[in-house]
């Protein structure tokens, strides 16, 4: 039996495409990009140390930033997707997504501050259970990967609420 090749595959269900789009795209990809950009900026000095306060004020606004950019850019993808049916729509989205304003910026806005949010909080944590290892200050390479697990918990959470927030209209 031949398959023609303008045979269409099934579309995805909502769950399957932002597992995947989230956790791996917008998650791991992010987390490492962040991470090599950490090391990148840093490279001149590998001797500095980060502390607490050095700590959450780089999270903050690299959660903010991360949030707002990757509204910008998963929007149109999204719609894209949506559009050329990648993609079943759901059922029902979780009841938190009502909440994101509907213009564009608004929402933009508010992912920026969840994520500025969301990334102080992944952090403080991770930095608490490392600090309790390793003591603060954190080294170099150490907070370069902390900075990459926040970073890919934060995409993956703006992701999904971006995602969201296109499938809502």
């Amino acid at each position: 039996m031949e398959v023609s090749a303008t045979a269409q595959k099934a579309p995805k269900t909502f769950s399957a495409y932002a597992a995947n789009k989230c956790l791996i795209g917008y998650g791991l990809v992010n987390g490492i990009v962040n991470a090599a950009v950490f090391a990148a900026m840093h490279a001149a000095q590998p001797e500095v140390g980060f502390g607490l306060p050095d700590i959450m004020m780089d999270l903050t606004l690299t959660g903010a930033i991360l949030g707002i950019i990757l509204f910008a850019c998963v929007v149109p993808l999204t719609r894209h997707d949506m559009n050329a049916a990648r993609f079943a729509r759901p059922e029902a989205l979780p009841s938190f997504v009502r909440l994101l304003p509907r213009s564009y910026v608004g929402a933009m806005l508010v992912l920026g501050l969840v994520a500025a949010v969301a990334a102080v909080a992944v952090g403080l944590a991770l930095a608490l259970i490392v600090g309790i290892v390793l003591p603060l200050p954190l080294h170099f390479v150490t907070m370069m990967v902390l900075k990459g697990c926040v970073c890919a918990c934060i995409g993956a959470l703006s992701g999904f609420l971006t995602i969201s927030y296109v499938v809502r209209g």
